[in-house]
């Protein structure tokens, strides 16, 4: 009887640190989107523009070569590195076709 409460307990802490593990993958997910360079839009084909939305004006764009754009860069590297990181840890804990079967991941959109 003790063997199993051992390894129910042992269950529940990996599966407490999965479940941390994902939501810190998360927030690294969002913070990755947030430093990603803007992606060139679309053009509208002709007839296609909602004429009661005018576009906003373009934010005043930075240049590739700008200090800040060079943090923005060094920091995705540093984010995509730590998720990088996690996964590996995660998939210590959890086999990685396991992963996907998660309630939390969705095939499609």
């Amino acid at each position: 009887m003790k063997t199993l409460l051992r390894i129910s307990d042992d269950i529940t802490s990996v599966s407490a640190t999965v479940n941390q593990i994902e939501w810190l993958r998360k927030q690294l997910e969002v913070i990755e989107t947030m430093l990603r360079p803007p992606k060139e839009k679309e053009r509208p084909v002709m007839g296609e523009e909602d004429e009661d939305f005018p576009e906003p004006e373009p934010a005043a764009e930075q240049s590739p070569d700008s200090p800040e754009a060079k943090r923005k860069a060094e920091l995705l590297k540093t984010v995509e590195a730590l998720d990088k990181k996690l996964q590996a840890i995660e998939y210590k804990l959890v086999s990685p076709a396991l992963v996907n079967s998660d309630d939390k991941y969705f095939v499609e959109p």
